[in-house]
């Protein structure tokens, strides 16, 4: 038995703790054992192999004993082996039940699919939450800053009575919005985020309903769900 390495392995089979020929422990291999004889009619000494040492293993580190490793579930391996073990092969291997055998797929955590899928959705949802806003053919910032500054300028608009303001859009041209222009912009905003979190509400209640992995990637922000109805708790 090839000993280069003394390797512990977790409960599921992969590598826990792995011990080297030469580092931690060195193998004295058995030596023959030599008896010198006379040769009657010659005279002559002849030596001869009647038998070998038996195999000896030195630890090498104070902190290491081999027979303590074995005696807790340790095992021998030859280099071939162990590349298998370390991933040096074309597939990935385990020891299991006596004997290294390929990795088994791992298991596929749906909840943990699901959560990740949902806080995709939420995401895409506040990105499309400050999106520009097109209105009458004009298309508005409405990210933090340019909501505050709709809402500071709508302000400004009614507290001094004045009738209209001169507005930059996203693409650097100019509108005249006056108050009702305000209201509309924000009309149209309002609508849009009902929208987004009802859809981002539906997509939750649908992703969490779904069993394979292959379902899940399949879900976008703009899959269909008509056809789910939300509780609104009436």
């Amino acid at each position: 038995m090839d000993k280069d390495y003394l390797i512990q392995f977790n409960t599921d089979g992969k590598r826990l703790n792995t011990y080297a020929n030469g580092v931690h422990y060195q193998i004295i291999e058995p030596q023959p054992i030599i008896e010198t004889k006379i040769d009657k009619e010659t005279g002559e000494a002849i030596e001869e192999v009647i038998g070998y040492t038996d195999e000896e293993i030195l630890n090498l580190v104070d902190s290491f004993d081999y027979q303590t490793v074995i005696d807790n579930g340790g095992v021998w391996f030859g280099q071939d082996d162990y590349n298998k073990l370390i991933g040096n092969a074309n597939k990935e291997y385990i020891y299991k039940d006596g004997q290294i055998v390929e990795k088994p797929p791992e298991p596929i955590d749906i909840e943990a699919l699901k959560t990740a899928k949902i806080a995709e959705m939420k995401a895409e949802r506040d990105n499309r939450e400050v999106q520009d806003i097109e209105y009458n053919g004009k298309m508005f910032d409405y990210d933090d800053k340019s909501r505050e500054r709709l809402t500071l300028s709508r302000q400004a608009l009614e507290d001094n009575k004045t009738e209209s303001i001169l507005w930059t859009c996203a693409d650097n041209t100019f509108a005249t919005l006056t108050l009702e222009d305000f209201k509309a912009i924000n009309t149209l905003s309002a609508t849009r985020s009902t929208q987004l979190h009802e859809q981002y509400n539906k997509l939750k209640l649908l992703i969490n309903s779904l069993e394979t992995e292959e379902q899940i990637k399949e879900v976008t922000f703009d899959t269909d769900t008509s056809t789910i109805t939300l509780n609104t708790g009436n």
